[in-house]
């Protein structure tokens, strides 16, 4: 049986819908969360609140420190047979990104992308309570976001619709995550 805790990294531009699938798959599978958010340096968050776009410099900081909250949980999730695993969001824009956190970190890494259309997320951002992210900022994320192609080298990667049911999307995570279990 293989003991190495699973990780399932939630990522997306704003108003995809990355804590809400992150808390029902939590609730589905028990698995704790880590919300990529409540780790941004207070000095992203002022940026962003001031409608300043955060650049590679800003994220890197962040990415480390949702590396270091992960390694400092290494057992989150697992019963006494080694099953279970950990839920985090985090944006996960480029490929670079994926990148590092798939070298900083010694878990069965999976990186799940609810898509949604421009028009929905513009309408969720606009809508919800977000304390720092102001709706201008998502252009940014858009033009930022690199596109996993499931591959042979992003086969970690799952891009599913985000505008379905979030039991439907959680359904689909769960059987992609027994079928990749290899």
């Amino acid at each position: 049986m293989n003991m190495v805790p699973k990780l399932l990294i939630v990522g997306g531009v704003a108003g995809s819908g990355k804590s809400s699938l992150a808390a029902r798959l939590s609730a589905r599978q028990g698995w704790p969360v880590i919300e990529g958010d409540d780790l941004h340096p207070a000095e992203n968050v002022e940026k962003m609140r001031r409608g300043e776009a955060l650049n590679d410099m800003d994220r890197w900081p962040w990415l480390e420190a949702m590396a270091l909250a992960v390694r400092q949980r290494p057992e989150a999730g697992l019963n006494a047979q080694g099953i279970g695993g950990l839920i985090m969001t985090c944006s996960a824009l480029k490929r670079s990104y994926r990148d590092y956190l798939r070298r900083a970190l010694p878990h069965k890494l999976r990186f799940v992308f609810p898509e949604v259309s421009q028009e929905v997320l513009l309408e969720r951002v606009t809508t919800r309570a977000h304390s720092y992210f102001p709706p201008g900022l998502l252009s940014t994320q858009l033009a930022t976001f690199e596109r996993p192609e499931p591959s042979e080298d992003e086969g970690d990667c799952l891009m599913v619709d985000g505008e379905r049911k979030l039991d439907d999307i959680a359904a689909d995570v769960e059987t992609w995550l027994v079928l990749t279990e290899s």
